[in-house]
């Protein structure tokens, strides 16, 4: 019984050191994750952050110039193509670096939502482990008490089996002091 008991509480730990190994290596994995999530998500932020700089940069380019060529097509009517395919050329500028920064908010929006992805399954795997855990605590509680309780019945079969050790000298002595008597 005892053995039985070892056995399974043997069982039991190795399993849960598995199960605490696998863990240990997918939260490993889920921190790389995360780290590399959080700077691709700063990287993101600070390149979303240039583009608009450059975007009021270009705007405030784009005014002067615009009224740069207002004052020039006032003066001279003889340049007005030359102005209007520099002015298209900037317009598409920003047009692009519209594109470029609706691409990086995407990004940004998925590297957010990886991460709380993440977060869910790191949360996930932690109370798993905290339940199997409890799991083991509560299986060596119960092993104990076995050991106990066959330490117990062993001590009552070994005080029985004394008690009629010397129940039978005390009738090995009765009897032999019958016939000593009966011989007198």
């Amino acid at each position: 019984m005892k053995e039985e008991l070892d056995k399974t509480l043997d069982m039991k730990i190795g399993t849960l050191d598995q199960y605490k190994k696998n863990w240990e290596k997918q939260e490993k994995l889920f921190q790389k994750e995360k780290e590399e999530l959080e700077n691709r998500f700063k990287d993101v932020d600070a390149q979303n952050s240039l583009l608009h700089d450059q975007i009021q940069a270009l705007n405030t380019q784009l005014t002067i110039l615009q009224n740069q060529t207002s004052d020039i097509q006032n003066q001279s009517s003889g340049d007005a193509s030359f102005n209007r395919s520099f002015t298209e050329d900037t317009v598409n500028s920003p047009e692009q670096l519209l594109k470029i920064i609706k691409y990086l908010r995407q990004e940004k929006d998925i590297a957010v939502s990886k991460a709380d992805i993440m977060e869910a399954e790191h949360s996930r795997l932690k109370s798993q482990f905290e339940m199997l855990t409890k799991q083991l605590e509560e299986a060596k509680a119960t092993v104990e008490l076995e050991r106990q309780q066959s330490e117990v019945s062993v001590v009552s079969t070994a005080k029985h089996a004394e008690v009629l050790r010397k129940l039978e000298t005390l009738n090995a002595i009765t009897d032999s002091n019958r016939t000593l008597r009966l011989e007198r």
